[in-house]
């Protein structure tokens, strides 16, 4: 029996995208980075003797993130994922899959003061979006040269209940239960588009349904500044103020895109932010 086998499944994205393969009842296999370390090439290797078939696909969610700007944006998480990518290719040279979807990140384009689609040229400012373009190269060489789909999804800013990290809506959510107040410190105006986790796990499974083979932006096309989304956070606790300061954003980068390469191709149907917001705030701290 054909099955889908995850890297990456323990974590929030992971997490999303088995529940729907679950929900789905299709057969996959995820196994924990503590039995399948993609760092060790022979590791990797016995795994897929024993467990990977021709007729499999394969998920590849697993990397290094920075979830702190530029505090864990190291260079050896940068060597860390290409690794990880180009073991996973040795092994597929030796033991086929039906398909590969990688997932990738909006970070590949860097500072852009256009509308991006997929046509956009690639500026990868960080060590993670510099690893991220580069195992996109890697897989679309590999996948050309062995003639199998290969879908490549660069994900916009993704948000959820169960998002562990310190990121912008979980930092904003938290200081105005706790603070009553949000600071914005700079870049008020920059834009942010920011989709579900759910509705990016329905992609992924897409993906592997209609055997995928093309690159595209995952993102809602619906992109908001800083500002709102600090006010519609604050709006949420009426006790909650929002402080804005005039630090200079030149450096920043805005992200308003194109999705009409997506909405021609999937079935996509994106939750209504605000709603969601509202649910992730009071399940966290309200209820």
């Amino acid at each position: 029996m054909s099955k889908t086998i995850v890297f990456g499944g323990g974590g929030f994205v992971g997490k999303a995208v088995l529940r729907l393969l679950i929900d789905k009842s299709h057969h996959f296999l995820a196994p924990p980075s503590s039995t399948v370390n993609l760092l060790k090439e022979n590791n990797l290797s016995s795994f897929f003797r024993e467990n990977v078939s021709d007729d499999d696909s394969l998920i590849i969610i697993a990397s290094k993130m920075p979830y702190t700007g530029n505090e864990h944006d190291s260079f050896q998480n940068m060597f860390h994922n290409v690794e990880m990518v180009r073991n996973i290719i040795s092994c597929i040279e030796n033991q086929n899959v039906k398909e590969v979807v990688y997932v990738s990140t909006i970070d590949v384009y860097g500072k852009n003061e256009k509308t991006i689609d997929e046509e956009s040229i690639l500026n990868p400012r960080t060590n993670y979006a510099s690893s991220k373009a580069a195992a996109e190269f890697l897989l679309r060489a590999f996948a050309k040269k062995k003639e199998i789909p290969l879908a490549i999804l660069r994900v916009s800013h993704i948000y959820g209940i169960e998002d562990p990290s310190p990121k912008m809506i979980n930092k904003m959510m938290r200081d105005s239960y706790l603070k009553n107040i949000i600071k914005v410190t700079g870049g008020k105006d920059l834009l942010r588009d920011f989709i579900h986790v759910d509705d990016l796990a329905y992609i992924i499974q897409q993906c592997i349904n209609k055997r995928i083979n093309d690159t595209f932006n995952v993102a809602t096309g619906q992109s908001i500044s800083i500002k709102e989304l600090a006010n519609m956070i604050c709006s949420l606790n009426s006790s909650c103020t929002v402080e804005v300061s005039n630090n200079n954003a030149s450096n920043g980068c805005s992200y308003l895109f194109n999705i009409s390469k997506l909405e021609n191709n999937f079935d996509l149907s994106v939750r209504d932010f605000r709603r969601e917001l509202t649910s992730v705030y009071h399940n966290r701290y309200v209820k």
